[in-house]
């Protein structure tokens, strides 16, 4: 059957870059903002690739509930990478809010997309 991924009521926060192919096509590779608390109250952040049905768009820095998702397998250059393909999913709110509340993310600063891990 596989591993599903839920959230839960937990939103996570969807990171969106737009990019265009050597052969001119616009497209959009997905990731999400997963962070952990240690022991001592630090915080760990890091990405992992996401992937939607195709024709769903999701607004950079949205937070979404996750209701229905399974992992899945890519290889890209040579590379395998493991992605999150998300099924069903609610926004619980919008993206690209500027001065946005700390809420345990990561904080992502402009002008830095092209080092995000993007596959």
């Amino acid at each position: 059957m596989g591993l599903k991924v839920v959230t839960d009521g937990r939103p996570v926060t969807v990171f969106r870059q737009d990019k265009t192919s050597a052969s001119g096509n616009n497209y959009s590779t997905y990731c999400l903002g997963v962070s952990s608390k240690d022991v001592n109250g630090n915080w760990t952040n890091g990405f992992l690739n996401c992937r939607f049905k195709k024709g769903v768009e999701v607004a950079n820095k949205s937070k979404i509930n996750i209701k229905n998702s399974f992992y899945t397998v890519n290889e890209y250059n040579g590379n395998t990478y493991i992605s999150l393909f998300i099924n069903d999913f609610e926004v619980v709110e919008g993206g690209e809010k500027k001065n946005a509340a700390d809420n345990g993310f990561m904080n992502i600063p402009d002008g830095v997309e092209t080092e995000l891990p993007f596959a």
